[in-house]
């Protein structure tokens, strides 16, 4: 099934640090959009998966797009993250985003945000390029992708995550992006988080500790997590080699 956000749906809802790491660069995606003095039209969430990263983007745009292909995903978007200016769609990205949103714009999109997401498609280089297609001149593409430091990878070198269909080095995502249409404007990281994730499993796996992240209440406050993705999470330039995550800006050329 080639879509972005299946394995949501096979983790816990309480894994307290990834979802820190998942707010935290939502923010800092939602922060970026507060540089722009006129209020933005359009954004695409691409690969939205439950909708929170949705609803924290249209806090600044007069329309979101949050596309999925997982039906589950959409259905709980739109009963926890429904809002006036939020559409939550079921997309395949099998088949043409540029035809797709024909359907439903009148203009061209300012923003794409696609967390997590271009390693899940068996074409990635399809869709950036139906992406750059959509986006105005000089519109932002904020992206991210695992750090293959920290993919399990199988004796034949596939990802053994069966939702990833790609592997990225750093070189081939950037390859890729710049040769989509793309300059890259930044590329970041969020070392910190991935280090307290490895500490706590390398603690829990010596039985030196026997209550996780997920285990503390007050860690699934809505308050208490932006708090601590804020401190721990945000992307930064240092140490991307130590991300779970490459983070990138990039601007249509």
């Amino acid at each position: 099934n080639d879509t972005a956000t299946n394995e949501i749906y096979t983790l816990s809802l309480h894994d307290a640090l990834p979802i820190f790491e998942h707010i935290g660069r939502y923010i800092f995606a939602q922060n970026f959009t507060k540089y722009f003095s006129d209020k933005l039209d359009v954004i695409i969430d691409a690969g939205c998966g439950n909708g929170y990263g949705t609803w924290e983007l249209s806090r600044f745009c007069q329309h979101v797009f949050g596309l999925d292909n997982n039906h589950k995903a959409i259905e709980h978007a739109n009963e926890h993250y429904k809002k006036q200016n939020i559409t939550f769609q079921r997309f395949d990205f099998k088949d043409s985003l540029v035809d797709e949103m024909k359907k439903h714009m009148t203009t061209q999109v300012d923003i794409v945000v696609a967390f997590e997401f271009l390693e899940h498609l068996e074409n990635p280089t399809k869709t950036l390029e139906e992406l750059n297609i959509i986006l105005k001149k000089n519109g932002y593409l904020i992206c991210s992708v695992p750090n293959p430091r920290f993919e399990s990878i199988s004796d034949n070198g596939e990802p053994t995550n069966e939702f990833h269909k790609q592997i990225f080095s750093y070189e081939e995502i950037t390859n890729l992006i710049t040769r989509s249409g793309f300059s890259i404007l930044k590329s970041l990281g969020q070392p910190m988080i991935n280090t307290l994730l490895k500490r706590e499993t390398k603690l829990i796996r010596k039985k030196k500790m026997t209550v996780t992240s997920s285990d503390i209440k007050a860690f699934h406050d809505e308050e208490t997590m932006r708090y601590f993705a804020l401190m721990f999470a945000q992307p930064e330039k240092e140490n991307i080699d130590k991300s779970y995550s490459f983070i990138f800006i990039a601007r249509k050329n």
